[in-house]
């Protein structure tokens, strides 16, 4: 277990692609250990993002979701489904993707971020907008910024994620 909470120590503090290998390597021992811990499958998700894979990632999350099919976690893997869709242009179906993470009790300012970056991506701003006033009204500092220090590797990935985010009115601070 211990293995596995190094993996998520060190995926909030993950900037870059060495540090990603890092997250990785933690993650993929504790599956190798107990390969029916479903938890594991996120630091998996969000260090292949990282690493731009993309397919990759949504397969992790995919698999925790056969593992565990009633997780208590299973708003936030739709919700990162929704950002694996958004890193290879599905739009559309990012947007469906983050509906049902929030529909599944994944409601904070996470989701629906990710929610306005999907519909910004689809060139429906009004709904983008609207996504991000939730999230402000869940957490009214949310930004930018407020993602830099409190989880960087969630804004900036993937690829485009953060211009759309500004486009939905994610402030810079």
């Amino acid at each position: 277990m211990g293995i596995f909470v190094k993996s998520n120590l060190l995926l909030y503090k993950m900037t870059n692609a060495d540090r990603a290998r890092d997250v990785l390597a933690a993650a993929e021992t504790a599956l190798r250990l107990d390969p029916a811990l479903s938890g594991a499958f996120f630091p998996v998700s969000a260090a292949e993002e990282m690493l731009g894979r993309c397919d990759r990632a949504q397969a992790a999350v995919e698999q925790a979701m056969r593992i565990s099919p009633r997780d208590p976690d299973l708003g936030r893997w739709h919700t990162v489904i929704a950002r694996e869709q958004f890193c290879v242009g599905h739009f559309d179906e990012a947007i469906n993707e983050a509906r049902e993470g929030i529909d599944g009790g994944y409601r904070n300012q996470i989701g629906y971020v990710d929610l306005g970056a999907a519909y910004a991506g689809a060139g429906k701003e009004e709904e983008a907008r609207n996504a991000i006033a939730e999230a402000k009204k869940l957490n009214p500092a949310v930004s930018i910024k407020w993602f830099h220090i409190h989880v960087p590797s969630f804004i900036d990935n993937p690829p485009g994620f953060i211009d759309a985010a500004r486009k939905a009115g994610l402030p810079e601070e």
